[in-house]
């Protein structure tokens, strides 16, 4: 279907896997082991959508991802990063700076990957990246996007997120928690 407010054809969404266990991102995003979290959270979103370990998402993929799923992910980063980090958060910064536009384009990119801290001087590669609170609003998660030049896979995730809202619950082994820590 084509959601004309977001000028991109949304597909039919998959549904989450009932069994896409949190726990060890919750634990490492608790600890705050930025790295680990972000190649577990890719790890998670491979699970997801039932592809390789190895393989690279696409537009489709995106267009397709579970949005239960999404919602989980975003929420653990969002709420173990203090709204510093997640999927909603870089999806904010684009339309602060007007990536929503129908006149963005690569220079609007450019833009938002320098506001991220993805971007200085040249796309940083993932060893580059700051894993820490210190590093700009929407620097992680990043470990999705293997080529940060490649804008149009982010527009695709972040299309799949304005069509719903994050407040679902989160399975984290074999009990719903809440998205906040245990007590």
């Amino acid at each position: 279907m084509f959601d004309r407010k977001l000028g991109v054809r949304v597909q039919t969404p998959r549904v989450a896997s009932p069994k896409l266990d949190c726990t060890r991102l919750r634990d490492l995003l608790a600890a705050a082991r930025w790295q680990d979290a972000d190649a577990e959270t890719r790890r998670l979103m491979v699970r997801a959508i039932d592809l390789p370990e190895e393989a690279y998402f696409t537009e489709r993929e995106f267009l397709q991802f579970p949005q239960k799923s999404l919602s989980i992910l975003d929420r653990l980063w969002r709420d173990y990063s203090g709204d510093r980090f997640g999927f909603s958060i870089q999806n904010q910064i684009w339309r602060q700076i007007g990536g929503w536009h129908p006149d963005a384009n690569y220079d609007t990119w450019l833009q938002f990957g320098r506001q991220v801290g993805w971007l200085r001087g040249c796309w940083l590669s993932p060893e580059e990246l700051t894993f820490d609170l210190n590093a700009p609003a929407g620097h992680l998660p990043a470990a999705w996007t293997e080529e940060f030049e490649l804008g149009e896979i982010a527009l695709s995730l972040w299309a799949r997120m304005e069509t719903f809202v994050f407040n679902e619950t989160i399975y984290c082994g074999d009990r719903a928690d809440s998205p906040n820590p245990p007590p």
